[in-house]
């Protein structure tokens, strides 16, 4: 007696490269977005954590700009441009571990 297949799983691939060319694509225009629609079209939890270090990538790299102007409020996320803010959101981080001497 042989079994047969009852159910094929498909599995999707998700790549940080490709999550970082999405968020690109869209804040091209110079748009601002919530931080948490960047996550409204994840199928599943591996999608989820995909974007989230790609929105870490960018950020790191200071291709986008994270804002948040009031405590527990929305996060917005940014396009940070071109060098010249790149180097101005850098300088206008916050200073946190400065030493106090």
């Amino acid at each position: 007696m042989t079994a047969e297949a009852v159910h094929t799983v498909n599995r999707t691939v998700y790549t940080v490269e490709e999550k970082v060319r999405l968020i690109r694509d869209r804040l091209s225009d110079g748009g601002t977005v919530r931080f948490d629609e960047l996550f409204e079209d994840a199928a599943i939890k591996m999608e989820v954590v995909v974007t989230f270090v790609a929105i870490l990538e960018l950020s790191t790299r200071q291709f986008i700009r994270l804002m948040q102007t009031e405590v527990n409020g929305a996060i917005w996320v940014t396009a940070a441009g071109t060098e010249e803010s790149r180097a101005e959101a850098a300088a206008s981080a916050p200073k946190e571990y400065e030493d106090e001497t």
